[in-house]
């Protein structure tokens, strides 16, 4: 990858909250959201998703000097629960998190945001993370970069349709979320060349919005591009 041809970066996050389903709303936190089962990777499928944690060093030929000086202490512990595990004595008292970074993306992995005038952005994917903290936190990522598009107003759109999770409002008439598509809202966003159980390619169309009766048993979707 030549960085000098980089004209942004993007990253897209979805924080959302998870427990064990099953659970009554009367057993504390900690047992429906017991962090150990994620940091034992019980939860997640091993073929797809590996544990991740920074390393800080400043040593020889170890390129984390920036990211050293960039994080505070504060920081660095939390992005390194192994560091945190074996330097903090007073480790009871600090949130408690894991991180997990996707396996399968490759060199021709890209995030494509396609619009309902017929405008498209291939970004591609440098990495997919998924971070999970104690008391039923987690936060989904997908860190992008962009070599095509330089034009300043051509990167604003990649960001103003490219985090749209739903149609921020619906139309009068169906199909519904074409108001919004006109609006902010992307045709469709997908995950391309990049291999999972659901194939190489992933598209979301949000055409469950033009369903009222899906509507009205659940306001949002989790889009494709993420739940799958």
């Amino acid at each position: 990858m030549n960085r000098d041809t980089i004209h942004s970066y993007h990253n897209f996050l979805f924080p959302f909250k998870w427990e064990l389903t099953g659970k009554s709303r009367r057993t504390p936190l900690s047992k429906r959201a017991p962090i150990e089962l994620i940091q034992n990777q019980q939860l997640l499928n091993k073929l797809y998703w590996e544990r991740f944690s920074f390393d800080f060093k400043c040593s020889e030929n170890y390129q984390t000097y920036n990211e050293y000086f960039y994080f505070y202490e504060a920081a660095r512990d939390v992005l390194n629960i192994e560091h945190r595990k074996n330097n903090r004595a007073d480790q009871a008292d600090l949130v408690t998190g894991v991180q997990y970074q996707y396996t399968q993306k490759n060199s021709e992995s890209k995030y494509v945001i396609r619009l309902q005038s017929g405008e498209q952005f291939e970004l591609s994917i440098a990495d997919i993370l998924f971070n999970f903290y104690e008391n039923g936190v987690g936060v989904f990522t997908f860190q992008l970069y962009n070599n095509h598009y330089a034009d300043f107003e051509q990167i604003l759109k990649i960001n103003d349709y490219g985090r749209r999770l739903c149609p921020q409002f619906l139309g009068a008439d169906n199909p519904y979320v074409d108001a919004a598509k006109g609006n902010f809202l992307a045709d469709t966003i997908s995950i391309i060349n990049t291999p999972s159980e659901f194939g190489l390619d992933i598209t979301e169309d949000f055409s469950y919005y033009n369903n009222l009766e899906n509507i009205k048993k659940a306001p949002f979707k989790i889009p494709n591009f993420i739940q799958h």
